[in-house]
């Protein structure tokens, strides 16, 4: 797989590569606001549409802003995972059109401790949910001899 070369200027010589790399350049120190951020985040998501999942991913995750960090709220590994796969060409597309080579990508997890935030895969996961939600869905457990182990 061709890298895109970076000219000297911050372009990207899309003639030499398919892969964009990581643009440092101190004299790009512009000003971002958050409403620019997420226009070429979602442009970046766009471009990336044949590859579902990560389009996905960036369409249902809204970056935050702390000075010139970037932070995603990753709920699982594989979400992790695929942003990462994107890493450099994600933070090089940020780079270059919000015009400030010290951006940088960040993941953070979800406040365990936020019942919304946790989320629910497995029949016990589910079970236990409605359990924490109602107690007496322990006794209708009971009482119907229910066994989610199986």
């Amino acid at each position: 797989m061709k890298k895109n070369a970076v000219k000297d200027d911050n372009t990207v010589d899309k003639n030499k590569n398919k892969e964009n790399v990581y643009v440092k350049n101190p004299d790009l120190k512009e000003e971002f606001t958050y409403e620019q951020l997420l226009a070429s985040w979602e442009k970046f998501a766009e471009k990336n549409k044949k590859r579902t999942r990560i389009y996905n991913i960036l369409l249902s995750k809204k970056p935050k802003i702390n000075s010139n960090n970037i932070d995603i709220t990753i709920d699982n590994p594989l979400q992790e995972e695929k942003i990462n796969e994107i890493r450099n060409e994600l933070v090089s597309y940020l780079r270059l059109n919000l015009k400030n080579s010290l951006i940088d990508l960040s993941f953070s997890k979800p406040d365990s401790n936020n019942d919304s935030a946790k989320a629910i895969y497995t029949d016990n996961d589910k079970l236990q949910y409605m359990i924490n939600k109602n107690p007496n869905f322990k006794d209708l457990q009971q009482e119907l001899n229910l066994d989610l182990d199986k």
